[in-house]
């Protein structure tokens, strides 16, 4: 009998990362698929025939000890692709499998990918504790999910762990007759007995019990009296370490990029997701590109920019891929036949960019990382940006990097971008559909830079809905937080200042200059807008402040925060606050004044007077 039933043993086994990648978990998966005849699948998730996901087909197969040992140590035809994470289960992971292995308990299954063009397309590298691939040709299978479980099984039976030998207490399952957690165990190396003294003491390595002839000589080395009881014992408790299988699911070897992403970002599921950029990193290995050096050498650049102002990793490869479209679309349009092969920012897209033209990506970085900085520069000194928390959608950035590049503009373009800007925030553009929304835009400021009739969707929509504005001004955050962090920008941009003056010499109040974060604090407490009726987090009772004063008057009622010592009155000014309706805590004048000041601050950046006509006075009951 073995400690824990099947629920514990494979709960241990998903705690420390294992994934149960049967036929139903790679349907839930990839998006668009389903099961056709999930009733086949045998216990486990096994389908002894393969089984078939609606435009994928699936090879069951088996993995054993011997064929782990032999593939990784022998023909050295198992591998790592090596954007896969490093090995990092520690020692009571490993023996957590030992102990599955040894109860013959699942663990899992194991998701293989093969196919020598797909095998290709990556940077490959040996399980750790195996031999170097020297010969990539001799690959045959690469290993997408499983990595941690064939690791440690691999240096637990070849004694090749870093640090550690694993063994079985032979002693105590003498004395109790039965295999239980306490007997398997490990020691460090440099204190792990010699081979005699090993057998004197019944401690059995793993990597002895292993192999036939080596537990024969360790059998040889103990009391003559245990020698046949011990070798019964390992029959009956120990014989699955010969003899374990793993299931394993391969995937078609024509399987697409993009439905291989939609797995690596599944990958590890209880730990940190595999992304994109994983697999673009490996894919630009075989281009000699150090995709992930030059992308922190990048954040550095553009971090220096101001307030620490950073990027995520998929951003420049989709800047990318974002001209490499709008180029080809202009090239279709002036040749029918030439076929346009990156449809957008997508992942997807990106992924085909770099399969069919990795080149691409080593020419076009240096420009991606200039017009990226050229829009963050835009933002940082002319719409408010001054704090990463102020960051807009990144497919904006995007398309405003885009915009800026736009050869030859007319006069008067960039004025009109930051029009732009701010239109996009208020009609809040990048709610959703972030990345058609970015291709679109970039589609259309390209055309404004040289025809300033040509207005971009989002000037458009505020010209036709110029109510949006006060109705949002009048609403809660949720559902309008773009809204929100583009009020708060303006207020930077046009010289709002924090409500504290400054403790240290030479520190700035001026939001704009300010090195810290800064946050959005509701003017009255949330609670006070509750109590008498008004919508929770109501978009015209934020404004921005510096973090450090946001804590410092947390929840108080404005009369109180005006009685602070340091607090600036003058302050309140460009927040567009009326300081009267603050000292008497009324909340009424305080949103009726403020939401006039905000439209019409609104209306001359976006430059479309009809905003200011609109009443902003609340909608009177029905």
């Amino acid at each position: 009998m073995t400690s824990g039933g099947v629920g514990e043993r494979t709960w241990r086994m998903r705690r420390a990362g294992g994934v149960d990648w049967n036929r139903a978990a790679l349907a839930g998966l990839l998006a668009g698929c389903d099961l056709e005849d999930a009733s086949s699948e045998q216990p486990g998730g096994r389908d002894s025939s393969g089984g078939r996901v609606r435009g994928m087909e699936l090879a069951y197969s088996e993995i054993t000890v011997q064929d782990l040992v032999h593939s990784v140590r022998k023909e050295r035809s198992l591998a790592l692709p090596e954007f896969q994470r490093p090995y990092v289960w520690d020692e009571e992971d490993v023996a957590e499998l030992l102990r599955t292995v040894i109860s013959d308990w699942p663990s899992g299954t194991i998701l293989l990918l093969s196919g020598q063009d797909l095998i290709n397309l990556f940077s490959v590298e040996a399980i750790k504790g195996g031999p170097a691939i020297e010969d990539k040709a001799e690959v045959r299978s690469l290993v997408l999910d499983g990595q941690q479980r064939l690791t440690s099984l691999y240096q637990a039976i070849t004694d090749s762990h870093e640090k550690v030998t694993f063994y079985v207490d032979m002693g105590r399952l003498h004395q109790q007759d039965q295999f239980d957690d306490d007997c398997l165990k490990w020691l460090p190396k440099d204190q792990f007995p010699n081979e005699v003294e090993a057998a004197e003491r019944l401690i059995a390595p793993i990597h002895v019990l292993y192999g036939e002839s080596a537990f024969d000589n360790w059998l040889d080395l103990v009391d003559p009296g245990l020698k046949d009881r011990l070798g019964s014992l390992f029959d009956q408790h120990l014989w699955a370490l010969r003899t374990y299988k793993f299931p394993a699911n391969r995937l078609p070897s024509d399987l697409g990029l993009g439905s291989l992403v939609r797995i690596f970002k599944k990958l590890n599921r209880l730990g940190e997701e595999l992304q994109t950029f994983d697999l673009l990193v490996a894919l630009m290995l075989n281009e000699g590109f150090k995709l992930r050096e030059r992308h922190e050498e990048a954040k550095k650049v553009l971090s220096a920019i101001g307030a620490d102002l950073t990027i995520k990793d998929i951003e420049l490869p989709k800047l990318i891929a974002l001209e490499e479209h709008l180029d080809q679309v202009d090239q279709h349009r002036e040749d029918e036949t030439f076929e346009v092969t990156v449809g957008g920012i997508r992942e997807d897209d990106v992924l085909n960019l770099v399969e069919n033209t990795p080149a691409k990506l080593v020419e076009e970085w240096d420009g991606a990382v200039e017009r990226y900085g050229a829009a963050l520069r835009f933002l940082s000194e002319r719409c408010g940006v001054s704090a990463r928390s102020l960051l807009p959608q990144d497919g904006m950035i995007l398309a405003l990097a885009i915009g800026l590049a736009s050869p030859k503009p007319r006069a008067g373009f960039e004025a009109d971008l930051e029009r732009w800007v701010w239109a996009t925030h208020f009609a809040q553009s990048y709610r959703a559909g972030v990345n058609t929304r970015a291709v679109s835009d970039a589609r259309e400021l390209r055309k404004w830079s040289q025809d300033a009739e040509k207005k971009p969707t989002a000037i458009v929509d505020l010209e036709t809905q110029p109510h949006l504005i006060v109705e949002r001004l009048r609403d809660s955050r949720k559902g309008n937080k773009i809204f929100v962090r583009g009020l708060a920008s303006l207020l930077v941009a046009d010289g709002a200042q924090d409500w504290l003056t400054p403790r240290r010499e030479g520190e700035s109040q001026e939001l704009s200059n300010h090195e810290g974060a800064i946050d959005v604090h509701h003017v009255f407490p949330d609670q006070f807008l509750i109590d008498r009726g008004r919508p929770s987090e109501m978009v015209v009772n934020f404004t921005p402040l510096k973090a450090s004063t946001n804590r410092s008057i947390g929840k108080d009622a404005p009369s109180t925060v005006l009685s602070m010592e340091r607090f600036d009155p003058d302050a309140l000014v460009k927040h567009r606050i009326d300081g009267d309706a603050l000292k008497s805590d009324d909340l009424e004048s305080f949103i009726s004044k403020r939401v006039v000041a905000l439209r019409d601050l609104i209306a001359s950046r976006v430059g479309i007077s009809a905003i200011k006509d609109i009443s902003a006075d609340p909608p009177k009951a029905s």
